[in-house]
């Protein structure tokens, strides 16, 4: 079922959608994806449910509740990639926070929206080729105790970072390839 605003599937050409909480899209421990490819994940750590935007939400710790997704074929694709998620930081000051993370043991390509991951106390969407890639900007861009919409875009030549919908910064990236199986998580960087 597709989620619709405005008459518009918002999940149409989407490779993966998780609310993470909202309608049904948590079932005992696993969230959901409702982008139709089935890309569902495990909740480890039993992470809460709270407030969300609308309804509830998952709260991630950033260490030992998370959410694995392992590494599905599904999402795999073209290097062009964008990335985003809804946060509500309790602070501003970080010491590595994890919103979205891939990674392939394999080939060494790492990617993934997080906090203060590369520089102390930004808001970064960070890829690992051959060398860490970071476009960031201050963590002063969010507000505390209230949700923050954060996104990554990958074009094929820059990294690019937004913060409720306002680009902040970008950095050049050479090629990536981001079509082999990489392990997603969600408030994690790797599961152990």
């Amino acid at each position: 079922m597709a989620a619709i605003l405005k008459g518009l599937a918002i999940n149409k050409g989407l490779l993966g959608y998780w609310p993470l909480g909202n309608k049904g899209t948590v079932k005992g421990n696993v969230a959901v994806d409702l982008s139709g490819r089935r890309n569902n994940g495990t909740l480890v750590g039993s992470p809460p449910l709270v407030n969300g935007i609308t309804g509830q939400a998952l709260s991630l710790n950033g260490s030992s509740q998370f959410v694995n997704f392992g590494a599905p074929l599904s999402l795999t694709g073209p290097p062009l990639v964008t990335i985003s998620a809804w946060i509500n930081p309790p602070s501003l000051v970080f010491s590595g926070g994890p919103i979205i993370f891939g990674y392939n043991k394999s080939n060494g390509v790492a990617w993934g929206l997080a906090l203060s991951f590369l520089n102390s106390n930004n808001v970064e969407f960070v890829s690992y080729n051959s060398g860490w890639y970071s476009a960031y900007t201050s963590t002063s861009s969010l507000t505390v105790g209230a949700w923050n919409l954060v996104a990554g875009t990958y074009d094929g030549v820059n990294l690019r970072i937004f913060v409720n919908g306002v680009y902040k910064a970008s950095a050049a990236l050479p090629s990536i390839d981001y079509t082999l199986p990489n392990n997603v998580l969600v408030g994690s960087y790797q599961a152990s």
